[in-house]
Order: structure tokens, then C-alpha cells, then sequence
């Protein structure tokens, strides 16, 4: 933790003393002028994003990632508003694809339960369309059966209740 807290407060050090470099360098309105512009950026990036959030993952062949190429953009947006040359370079580079795949690539291989885990779980198949299918059944709850010692458990003798299972 402490490490952690060192390291952000390094990266602001840093942030500013380049603005102060920057500022006596260009002068004090080119230097302010160019972090209200990428904090306005920053912002309209973030507004223009969530409203597309959705849409994007109902498109989306791999919803999961997605959402963290999304995640990323949201992050890159993020890093823009703070102002500095360090952040604004970090999210002008997490804007561009190669950088942000680069970024999913290394997550994946970091964090536990990779891609190639999950494509192991049982029940899943290709469909007709491409997409995979997940076989399941959907049970209906009602207050009574959650009442029953046993409402946990699917009911066997009433299929009438089930949605009908996808063809082989």
C-alpha cells in the first residue's frame, strides 16, 4: 500500500513540475489552455461513450471484452481530464487500438481464469448463427414453491413449465 501511495504521489510530482517546465517554456496561457482542452476532451469523450455503451455491447460478438475495451476508453478519458503531459500522453495513447489490445492482451495472461478456461465450461456450444449457446432451463418460482421444503430444486413432473430445449 505504501508503495502504491509513493508511486502516485511520484506521478504527480512529476505532472507538475513538467507543467512548470512547460509553462515558463511556452508561457502560462498556451500551457492552460492546452489542459482545458483535454480536460473538455476528456469529458465529452466520457458523455459520448456511455450513451453508447449499451449498443455496443448488444453488437458485440465477445460482450466481456467489450466492456473492457470499453472500460479502457472510459480510463484514456479519464487520464485526459487530469491535467498534465504524462496523463494526457497515457490516455491519448490508450485511445489508440494497438495500445488498448496490447493492454487486454497483457490482463488476460495476467489475471486468473483466462479466455481459454472459460471457453472449457461445460453446456456451451456453437449455434447455427455462430454465437455460442449456453443450454439451461428456466424454472417458474411461485410463492408457494419457494414456501416447499424443497423450492430450491426444479420441479420434475411438470416440462409444461420449461422452455423448450434447443435442437442438437
Amino acid at each position: 500500500m505504501r508503495a502504491i501511495l509513493a508511486l502516485i504521489f511520484f506521478f504527480f510530482v512529476v505532472e507538475i513540475a513538467l507543467l512548470v517546465l512547460l509553462g515558463i517554456w511556452l508561457g502560462l496561457l498556451p500551457v492552460l489552455g492546452a489542459v482545458l482542452v483535454s480536460a473538455a476532451f476528456g469529458v465529452i469523450l466520457i458523455r459520448g461513450r456511455a450513451f453508447g455503451l449499451l449498443k455496443t455491447l448488444r453488437l458485440a460478438d465477445d460482450p466481456a471484452r467489450a466492456l473492457a475495451g470499453e472500460a479502457l476508453v472510459l480510463l484514456a478519458a479519464l487520464f485526459l481530464i487530469i491535467p498534465g503531459v504524462v496523463s494526457d500522453a497515457v490516455g491519448l495513447a490508450l485511445l489508440t487500438s494497438p495500445v488498448r489490445k496490447g493492454v487486454l492482451w497483457g490482463l488476460t495472461r495476467a489475471l486468473p481464469g483466462s479466455r481459454r478456461e472459460f471457453r472449457k465450461a461445460e453446456g456451451r456450444r456453437q449455434g447455427s448463427s455462430g454465437a455460442i449457446v449456453i443450454e439451461g432451463q428456466c424454472v417458474e418460482v411461485t410463492q408457494a414453491a419457494q414456501a416447499a421444503p424443497d423450492a430450491g430444486r426444479a420441479p420434475e413432473t411438470e416440462p409444461e413449465r420449461f422452455l423448450p430445449r434447443p435442437p442438437h
